[in-house]
C-alpha cells in the first residue's frame, strides 16, 4: 500500500466476542460493531473493507528488518566443531486462532463459546460465526492476536574429523581426507509468549524439518 512499507501488516481493532458469541470490532472514538451480518449493503460489511473507517489500523512489517548470525567453530585435536545460529527480528506476526472444525485444532479450540456469558472467559468465537466472513475476518485478523516475530534458530551443526595425519589415509595417497556430520535447522525459538515463528508458521513443532548429511571429503 502506498505510504506502507512492503510487507504492511494491518489487524482489526478487536472488542472481544458479544452475547451471541460474535466476534466484536471497534472504532477510535469506541463505537463497537457487530458482524454477524454479512449483506453487501450492511453497513459493518461496508466499515470493514473500508481502509478509512479506523476499524483497520498498521501494526508493523511482516518482514524481517534485522537479520544477524552469529558463527563459532572450536578445534580440538584432529576434530573440529561447527554451529551457525541465526536472528530474525524487527517484524510482527500474525499467529493462528483456534477453529473447532480444523483437521488439527489448535490448543483452545475446543474451548469456544457456547452460551451466553462465555465471551467474559473465551476469545474463541462460536460456532454460527465460523459462518459468517465478517465475523470470521475480525476473528483471523484481531490486532490482539498480532505479536513480536523475533525468533531465533540454529541452523547448522557440523562435526568434523580429519584422518590427515593417519598413516594408512598417507600410504594411500590422500593428502586429505576428512569425514563430516553436519545437521540444518535443528531447532528454532520464537521470541513471543505462543512460541510461534515465521519460520515453523505453526505450532505443531519448534523447529523446521531438519536434514542430516555425512561426508567424505578428499584431496589427493
Amino acid at each position: 500500500m502506498k505510504g506502507y512499507p512492503v510487507g504492511a501488516l494491518f489487524a482489526y481493532r478487536y472488542a472481544g466476542l458479544d452475547t451471541a458469541g460474535f466476534p466484536l470490532v471497534i472504532d477510535p472514538k469506541g463505537t463497537t460493531y457487530r458482524t454477524n451480518v454479512n449483506t453487501l449493503g450492511n453497513p459493518v460489511t461496508a466499515l470493514m473493507s473500508s481502509d478509512t473507517s479506523g476499524l483497520t489500523y498498521y501494526m508493523g512489517t511482516s518482514i524481517p528488518t534485522i537479520n544477524a548470525g552469529l558463527s563459532n567453530r572450536v578445534d580440538f585435536g584432529n576434530f573440529y566443531v561447527f554451529c551457525m545460529i541465526n536472528y530474525y527480528g524487527g517484524f510482527k506476526v500474525r499467529v493462528p486462532r483456534p477453529n473447532p472444525s480444523a483437521n488439527r485444532p489448535l490448543e483452545g479450540a475446543g474451548n469456544y463459546w457456547k452460551t451466553k456469558g462465555d465471551e467474559a472467559t473465551t476469545d474463541v468465537q462460536g460456532l454460527a460465526a465460523y459462518n459468517s466472513a465478517n465475523s470470521n475476518n475480525a476473528y483471523n485478523y484481531a490486532d490482539k492476536y498480532v505479536v513480536n516475530g523475533d525468533y531465533i534458530t540454529l541452523a547448522d551443526l557440523t562435526l568434523s574429523y580429519s584422518l590427515d595425519n593417519t598413516a594408512f589415509i598417507k600410504r594411500a595417497g590422500f593428502s586429505h581426507f576428512e569425514v563430516k556430520g553436519q545437521a540444518s535447522n535443528i531447532f528454532t525459538v520464537g521470541l513471543n509468549k505462543y512460541n510461534y515463528s515465521a519460520a515453523t508458521n505453526g505450532y505443531q513443532k519448534a523447529y523446521l524439518t531438519p536434514t542430516y548429511t555425512i561426508g567424505i571429503f578428499t584431496n589427493f
